[in-house]
């Protein structure tokens, strides 16, 4: 008969291992470009893709990169990290730390979409003063 452990004690004695083991930080890739994804970026975006268990991803970030609609975030590695101007598609390498990355490439998204926004005139004219 199996004996099952309480969830609270597996989460304890989980916690208490990772503090026991020794703290190894995180290997530095270099630094990081962003920039809007070309053709030449197309094998790189179907190795992500798959790396994150994303292959219909693939096909929809290949064809939108050639049109400059994908931003990548690359490091000395290749590519790490896309997501999609469009709809906010993102595909990331699981096996590196992206976080910062995919938040820079969000502010990034932003940026470009606010940009890109036309300007509004005042909504209300102000009548002119005799």
């Amino acid at each position: 008969m199996f004996k099952l452990i309480h969830p609270a004690l597996a989460q304890a004695n989980g916690l208490a291992a990772l503090r026991a083991a020794p703290h190894e930080p995180a290997p530095d890739a270099g630094p990081a470009q962003i920039h809007l994804a070309t053709k030449a970026d197309a094998p790189g975006l179907v190795r992500l893709a798959q790396l994150d268990s994303s292959p219909a991803a693939a096909a929809e970030l290949v064809s939108r990169a050639s049109g400059g609609e994908v931003l990548v975030a690359s490091t000395s590695d290749g590519v790490v990290a896309a997501l999609s101007l469009v709809d906010g598609l993102l595909v990331s390498d699981p096996r590196q730390r992206t976080d910062e990355l995919v938040r820079l490439l969000h502010v990034r998204r932003h940026q470009i979409a606010r940009a890109e926004r036309p300007r509004r005139l005042f909504a209300v004219l102000r009548p002119r003063h005799s």
